[in-house]
C-alpha cells in the first residue's frame, strides 16, 4: 500500500552534501511528493521527532554527536511504528545496518548507488511493513472482540492464529494452545472428510467456502457450525494461509424452533405484510401476497406463480453465476438448516434489474414448506452506500471536522478532531466552537465569519487556537452551510486542515536563510542586510557606523588536531562570548568557518571601535574550556567604517577583510583600521592569486638547483628552489608567492609538479655523470594537511627511476608544532619508503626541541640568519654551536645554510657541521647551468 499523499521524512546526515543529494533525488519525485526536514546532529533530530509526526526517518551510523547502534537505539526510544531506513557508506556499514535492522530498523541503501526510485523505495517499503503490522494488529482485536470464532491457518493446514470464541469451541486452555496444531484436529468423521476432500480444494481454487460443518472440540464435543473459509493470497497470487470464521448456530436452531412454533402468526401477517411474502413447495412457489406481484411488475398473481422462482431473476447473479443453480443452492441451505437469508439480484417483468433481500424460513403447515420474504431493498442500498461513503470521508479524513446547530453549538466531531484538539468527542459535543479561542483573533474577523455564514455562504480563513493541553496551534478553516430540501440553513459544517507544521516549517526556513546553523547569529546575507540598515540610518542621522572583520587565529590546527566536533564547540563558545560584549543595537554574524562580523551603528565616530576591539581582545585572552582541555585561541580584526571608508555593504566589508589580513600579517592577537593603502595591497593580492592560478598551464614556474656540499667541497646533492616569472608581474620573489599559494591550497598542484619534475631532473644528471646525487625538496604544511603527500612522493619517485634513499624531504619546524595523529603517521610512512626527513631553517620559528627525539628525521638546516653572524654575533655563533651538538646527539647531520665566505665555511668546519650549501660556493643554478656545474666539478675530481 504505497500512499500517494505527501510523506514527511527526517534526514539524519553529517555529510551536507550528502544531504543535499538525497534531498534533491526525493525532490524530483513526481509520483509521490516527499518532503524532508534535514538534521546533521542527532539531538536536534530526537527534538523534532519528539515534537511532529513523520513517515519515514534516513539515518546515516555516523552523524556529529552519535554513532552506529546507539543512534537507532535513541530514535527509537521518542518514536514508534515510524520506519527508519539505513544510509550505508559502503559495503563495510551493511553488518552493523543489519544489526540495526535486528533492534527495529526496517532496511538499509547504498548511498553510493542509490537512486530516487531506490530511496522511495526503500521508505515506502517500511512504511507498507509498518502498516501491514498495524492492520494485522487491528484485525486479531477485531476478532478477539467478536462473537463468532476466528482462526487462521498457514498454507500447510497448521493453526497460527485463535481468538477467544473459537478457543472455546476448541476446548483449548487459551489461543496459544492451538498454535502449531494442524486444523483437520477439530474435526471429525464425514466433517473431517469432506473438510480434506472438498471444502479446502475449493477454497484454494475459488478463494472461499461457506457452509454449514460440525466442529468438534479436543475433548470430543461437537458443535453445529456455520463455517466461511477464505483463501488469502500474496501480491502475486501465491495462496499464503487460510482463514475461517465459524458461527455457534445453536442458538439460531432454536430460534428456528420458535419460528414453527409461530407459523400460525406467520400465516396472519401473510397477505397484511409490506414486504413481498411467497410459499415454496415442490421446486415454485404455491402462493404469494399481493405485495409479491406487484413488486415484480405483474399483473396479478397467476403471472407470478406460473413461473419458477429464478425466472424473477436476471439470467446471472452479480457473481457471475447462473440464478437457476444459485437459487437451487439457495434453497438447498434453507431445508437444510431451516432458515437462510441472502441478498438476490431480481427483476421485473420490464426486464429492471433491482436488489432484494431474501429470507427463507421453513414452517409446518401440516407439511414441509418455505416461507419466502423478498424486500425491495434498492433505496436501502443506496443509502447505505452513500452513507458509507460519506461516514468513511468523514470519519477518516485528515481534516478536522465538526457540524453544528444554528447556535453554534457542536453535533458531532470526526476523529481526528479529537486529535487536533485534544478533546473526545463526548467532551466537545455540546459545546460552542469558541472553547477553542486563544483570543489572537479580533471581534471583527469573528464578525466578518457570522454575516458570511448567516447570508447562505461560504466563509474561509486561518485560526491560531488553543489545544485542551493549552499549545496553540494554526489551522485553515472552511466553514460552509448545510440546507435542507427547501434551502434552508439547518446547520454548520466545518472544515478545518492543521498548518501548525506548515507555518514552523515556513518559519524554520525563514531562519535558515537568514541565520547561521550551528551558532544560530545572523549569516552573511542577514548581516549585509543589517549593515545596509545601519548605512541608512546613518545617513539619515548623520553618524557613523564601524565593521569589524574577525578572524580566529590558527583555527585550522584546532580543527586537524582536536576534530571538527570540538572546532564547533569553539565557534559557539566564540559566538557568545561576542555577544557578551556587544549593545543591543549591535550585529554580530557569522560568516562561514572562523569568520565572524560586528557591526556598530550609531556610533560618533568609527574609531569607538577602537574600545570595542580591545574587550573582544581581552575576552579572547582567557582560554576556551572544551571536555575538560583549556585551548588557547586568539583573533585578529579588521576595522573599516562609514562615511570614511565607504557606503557600500560590500565595500565594507571588503575593507574590513583587507584590515583583518594585515592584523594577521602584523603579529595576530590584534586589531587594524582599514587604510588606502591596505587596499591596494588586496587589490595587488588578488591579481597576484589570479595570475598564479594558470601558472603551471602557461608553463611559467621553473626550478633552480642550488649545491649542497659536504665538508671536503664534494657536492652531494641538490636543493630545489621554485621560481615565477609572469608576462604582467615579472619576476615574483618565492616569499611573495608562496604564502598566497599556501593560503589558497594552490601549493598542492604545485608542490606535487615541483616533486616530479626535480625527480626527472636528478635521474638525469645521475645518468649522464653516473654518480650519487641526492634532490631535496620543500613540502609546506598545507600538502601535508590537505593532501596524499605520501602518494605524491610515491608517484614521483616511481615515475622518475630514482631511489627512495635519493630524495629528502625538508619541512618547516611549524608543521611539527602543529603535532597531530595524521602528521605522526605520514612520517612515519615517508620514512619507511626509505626517503629522508629534514628540517629546514631550523630556529628561525618557536623550536620545539623535545619534538626531535618523537619523528623519524635524519637531517636539520641551520637557518642562513644564524650562519651569516656567526664571526660578529656571540650569540649566533653560540646557538650554531649548540644546534650542532644537539643534532649529533640526537644522530641526525647537520646542514649549514647561507655560507657566502670562507670564514663561515671555516667556522662551520671547526663546529663539525656536516654538510653546507650557499652563494660561496653557487647560487641557484638553472638546468643548463647545474649541469655545467655538475661537469666541472666531475672534472676536478
Amino acid at each position: 500500500m504505497v500512499t500517494k499523499r505527501t510523506l514527511h521524512c527526517l534526514l539524519l546526515e553529517e555529510n551536507k552534501k550528502d544531504a543535499q543529494i538525497l534531498m534533491r533525488m526525493l525532490a524530483e519525485r513526481t509520483t509521490q511528493k516527499i518532503n524532508v526536514m534535514w538534521h546533521d546532529h542527532l539531538k536536534k533530530a530526537l527534538k523534532d521527532l519528539d515534537a511532529r509526526d513523520m513517515d519515514a526517518i534516513l539515518t546515516s551510523l555516523d552523524v556529529a554527536d552519535a554513532r552506529g547502534l546507539d543512534i537507532i537505539d535513541k530514535i527509537i526510544s521518542v518514536t514508534d511504528n515510524v520506519p527508519i531506513i539505513i544510509l550505508c557508506e559502503d559495503e563495510k556499514d551493511i553488518p552493523l545496518a543489519k544489526q540495526a535492522i535486528k533492534l527495529g530498523a526496517s532496511g538499509y541503501v547504498l548511498k553510493n548507488v542509490v537512486d530516487s526510485n531506490l530511496l522511495a523505495g526503500a521508505i515506502n517499503r517500511g512504511i507498507n511493513t509498518i502498516y501491514a503490522k498495524e492492520q494485522l494488529f487491528i484485525v486479531q482485536k477485531l476478532a478477539d472482540a467478536a462473537g463468532y470464532g476466528f482462526y487462521i491457518a498457514n498454507a500447510q493446514g497448521y493453526i497460527t492464529y485463535a481468538n477467544r470464541a473459537i478457543t472455546k469451541m476448541m476446548g483449548e486452555h487459551s489461543p496459544s494452545s492451538s498454535h502449531g496444531k494442524n486444523l483437520s484436529v477439530y474435526y471429525r468423521g464425514k466433517a473431517k472428510i469432506k473438510l480434506a476432500k472438498v471444502i479446502l480444494p475449493e477454497v484454494i481454487k475459488k478463494g472461499q467456502w461457506a457452509g454449514e460443518l460440525e466442529f468438534v472440540s479436543v475433548d470430543g464435543k461437537s458443535t453445529r457450525t456455520i463455517q466461511n473459509l477464505l483463501a488469502v493470497r500474496d501480491d502475486r497470487g501465491k495462496f499464503i494461509c487460510l482463514g475461517n470464521m465459524v458461527i455457534d448456530i445453536t442458538e439460531l436452531e432454536r430460534t428456528e424452533a420458535a419460528l414453527r412454533e409461530s407459523e400460525k402468526k406467520f400465516m396472519d401477517v401473510f397477505y397484511i405484510s409490506e414486504d413481498a411474502i411467497f410459499m415454496f413447495e415442490d421446486d415454485r412457489y404455491v402462493d404469494c401476497n399481493d405485495v409479491a406481484y406487484k413488486m415484480f411488475g405483474c399483473a396479478n398473481k397467476e403471472e407470478v406463480l406460473s413461473v419458477k422462482p429464478a425466472a424473477l431473476a436476471p439470467i446471472k447473479q452479480p457473481d457471475e453465476r447462473n440464478s437457476y443453480k444459485v437459487w437451487d443452492e439457495h434453497i438447498s441451505v434453507a431445508f437444510e438448516k431451516g432458515s437462510h437469508r441472502f441478498e438476490w439480484q431480481s427483476e421485473r417483468a420490464s426486464g429492471e434489474t433491482f436488489p432484494t433481500d431474501v429470507t427463507i424460513t421453513q414452517i409446518m403447515l401440516g407439511r414441509k414448506i418455505l416461507y419466502v420474504v423478498i424486500k425491495d431493498i434498492s433505496e436501502k442500498k443506496i443509502t447505505e452506500d452513500n452513507l458509507r461513503k460519506l461516514s468513511m470521508a468523514v470519519e477518516q479524513s485528515p481534516a478536522s471536522v465538526y457540524i453544528t446547530d444554528l447556535s453554534g453549538k457542536i453535533e458531532y466531531v470526526n476523529p481526528r478532531f479529537s486529535e487536533i484538539t485534544g478533546y473526545t468527542k463526548e467532551e466537545a459535543i455540546g459545546q460552542n466552537p469558541r472553547m477553542l479561542k486563544s483570543n489572537h483573533t479580533s471581534a471583527e474577523e469573528y464578525k466578518a465569519l457570522w454575516d458570511t455564514i448567516t447570508a447562505g455562504n461560504k466563509w474561509r480563513g486561518e485560526f491560531y487556537n488553543k489545544k485542551k493541553n493549552g499549545d496553540l496551534f494554526w489551522e485553515f478553516v472552511s466553514i460552509s452551510p448545510i440546507k435542507d430540501s427547501m434551502g434552508k440553513t439547518t446547520h454548520y459544517l466545518a472544515v478545518k486542515e492543521d498548518m501548525t507544521a506548515y507555518k514552523e516549517y515556513e518559519e524554520r526556513l525563514l531562519h535558515q536563510a537568514n541565520f547561521d546553523h550551528l551558532t544560530d547569529l545572523p549569516n552573511r546575507a542577514l548581516a549585509l542586510d543589517r549593515i545596509h540598515q545601519a548605512l541608512s540610518r546613518a545617513k539619515r542621522w548623520n553618524t557613523s557606523v564601524a565593521v569589524m572583520f574577525i578572524d580566529l587565529d590558527r583555527f585550522k590546527n584546532i580543527n586537524d588536531t582536536l576534530g571538527h566536533a570540538k572546532g564547533d564547540e569553539l565557534l559557539v563558545q566564540s559566538a557568545v562570548r561576542l555577544q557578551k560584549v556587544m549593545r543591543e543595537i549591535d550585529t554580530v554574524a557569522r560568516l562561514g568557518g572562523d569568520e565572524f562580523l560586528v557591526i556598530l551603528p550609531d556610533l560618533d565616530n568609527t574609531h569607538k571601535a577602537t574600545v570595542v576591539a580591545e574587550r573582544i581582545l581581552e575576552e579572547f585572552s582567557e582560554p576556551f574550556i572544551i571536555d575538560d582541555h583549556e585551548i588557547f585561541v586568539t583573533a585578529s580584526i579588521g576595522i573599516t567604517g562609514y562615511p570614511g571608508d565607504g557606503d557600500d555593504p560590500h565595500v565594507l566589508l571588503k575593507n574590513a577583510d583587507a584590515a583583518m589580513y594585515q592584523a594577521k600579517e602584523d603579529s595576530r592577537d590584534t586589531f587594524r583600521f582599514f587604510t588606502k593603502e591596505m587596499n591596494e595591497q588586496a587589490e595587488l593580492r588578488l591579481n597576484m592569486e589570479a595570475h598564479l592560478r594558470h601558472s603551471l598551464e602557461k608553463d611559467e614556474l621553473s626550478i633552480v638547483y642550488q649545491p649542497v656540499l659536504d665538508m671536503t667541497g664534494k657536492t652531494v646533492g641538490a636543493e630545489a628552489l621554485i621560481r615565477w616569472k609572469n608576462f604582467e608581474l615579472g619576476n615574483v620573489f618565492p616569499d611573495q608567492f608562496i604564502p598566497l599559494a599556501e593560503e589558497t591550497g594552490l601549493i598542492i598542484p604545485i608542490g606535487a609538479w615541483i616533486m616530479e619534475n626535480a625527480c626527472k631532473q636528478t635521474k638525469k644528471w645521475q645518468d649522464i655523470f653516473q654518480i650519487p646525487l641526492r634532490i631535496m625538496v620543500n613540502v609546506s604544511s598545507r600538502q601535508f594537511r590537505d593532501n596524499d603527500i605520501v602518494k605524491t612522493i610515491k608517484d614521483s619517485v616511481q615515475n622518475s627511476g630514482i631511489a627512495y634513499t635519493d630524495l629528502d624531504v625538508e619541512i618547516t619546524e611549524g608543521l611539527i608544532l602543529e603535532y597531530s595523529a595524521k602528521i605522526a603517521e605520514t612520517f612515519d610512512e615517508i620514512n619507511k619508503m626509505g626517503v629522508s626527513l629534514s628540517i629546514d631553517d631550523f630556529g628561525k620559528g618557536y623550536s620545539a626541541l623535545s619534538y626531535l627525539k618523537h619523528y623519524p628525521f635524519s637531517t636539520l638546516k641551520i637557518d642562513r640568519s644564524f650562519v651569516s653572524d656567526v664571526l660578529s654575533n656571540n650569540e649566533d655563533a653560540a646557538l650554531c654551536t649548540a644546534i650542532i651538538g644537539m643534532a649529533h646527539g640526537l644522530s641526525l647531520d647537520v646542514v649549514g645554510e647561507g655560507v657566502e665566505t670562507k670564514e663561515q665555511l671555516d667556522f662551520l668546519k671547526l663546529k663539525d657541521c656536516d654538510f653546507v650549501q650557499g652563494y660561496y660556493f653557487s647560487k641557484p643554478l638553472n638546468v643548463e647551468d647545474f649541469t655545467k656545474y655538475l661537469k666541472s666539478q666531475k672534472s676536478k675530481n
